[in-house]
């Protein structure tokens, strides 16, 4: 066997150095590792929120205050994020997200001119009431809504004095409760019911109890026969019903599933394949293919207040 000459060898040589040198190249130059890159929602902390928010006011999208802790406004810029790639508006950072955060899409309407300031009034209403309320609108009486909201136990994703879509499945409940016609809109009839104080009772008289009724569409926080919190909820259409009766939740994954008949947000199952579960259209009627509909957030809520854990009884009734 012949040895090859000298200069050869040194080109081998070289060429291995320069493949080894591009090799560290696209390693340096590869996105972070997952292990940077977690799954972010609200109530999140750490390093990976400070990268985050960093991207985003890069991009356009105010974060508010840049530091670790992934809070409503972090969540607002993320859904604009979203809304602006065309992706799920979720206000959940996983990996499209990231993805879609280094592809580096601009906020396309950073700066939005802010409203005028209107024209002095001789007369100012002391208290102005409005006769609707609804998705948009803000102000005092939208804090005053929400709060009485709240009092009641009608569950929403933050008090201020904006109408936004929590606000909306929240006095959709209070319609469903109070047999009102369910347009998520706050007029004469729904004011009547928020003076009223009306709630739905618990049909169960002991311990920690997750119900949904699916005759009004409610999904009730229950402990000891007490409703502690009120969800909106959307359960099986006519199809696939929802199955009645008492079980257990008896298992649950914190993510997401991908199921073939759609995506199930860190769902909690009780019945075979049927969990409550977060997904992204809550209409006011049954829509479903058996599971029980809520917001993504009231998942959240579901998951952070730790009322709904496995073993956790489920009863489901008309």
């Amino acid at each position: 066997m012949s040895i090859p000459p000298a200069p050869t060898r040194r080109i081998r040589l070289v060429l291995v150095a320069i493949g080894a040198l591009v090799a560290l190249i696209v390693v340096m130059a590869a996105p972070a590792a997952a292990e940077d890159r977690p799954m972010l929602r609200r109530g999140s902390t750490g390093d990976a929120v400070l990268t985050l928010e960093q991207r985003l006011d890069q991009l356009g999208y105010d974060p508010g205050t840049i530091d670790t802790t992934f809070d409503t406004t972090t969540r607002t810029a993320v859904i604009t994020f979203q809304t602006a790639a065309n992706i799920a508006r979720d206000g959940i950072v996983g990996p499209i997200t990231w993805s879609k955060l280094d592809q580096g899409i601009t906020n396309p309407n950073p700066n939005p001119d802010p409203d005028p300031d209107p024209d002095p009034d001789p007369d100012p209403d002391p208290d102005p009431q409005p006769d609707l309320l609804k998705v948009g609108s803000t102000g005092p009486a939208v804090l005053a809504l929400e709060e009485r909201l709240t009092s009641m136990g009608y569950w929403i994703d933050g008090v201020d004095d904006r109408f936004d879509q929590s606000t909306r499945h929240a006095v959709v409940a209070l319609q469903k409760a109070a047999g009102l016609s369910r347009d998520g809109v706050v007029g004469p009839n729904t004011r009547g019911a928020l003076d009223a104080g009306i709630r739905p009772a618990a049909r169960t008289s002991t311990g920690s109890v997750i119900e949904v009724d699916l005759s009004r569409q409610l999904l009730l926080v229950v402990a000891d026969g007490t409703v502690v919190e009120i969800h909106d909820t959307s359960t099986g259409k006519g199809s696939t019903p929802t199955p009645t009766g008492t079980f257990t939740v008896d298992r649950e994954i914190d993510g997401y599933r991908y199921a073939p008949l759609g995506t199930l947000y860190r769902p909690k199952y009780f019945y075979r394949g049927i969990a409550m579960h977060g997904y992204p259209s809550v209409p006011a009627r049954p829509a479903s293919h058996g599971c029980v509909r809520l917001t993504y957030p009231a998942m959240d809520r579901l998951w952070a207040s730790g009322v709904a854990p496995v073993g956790t009884t489920v009863e489901v009734y008309r």
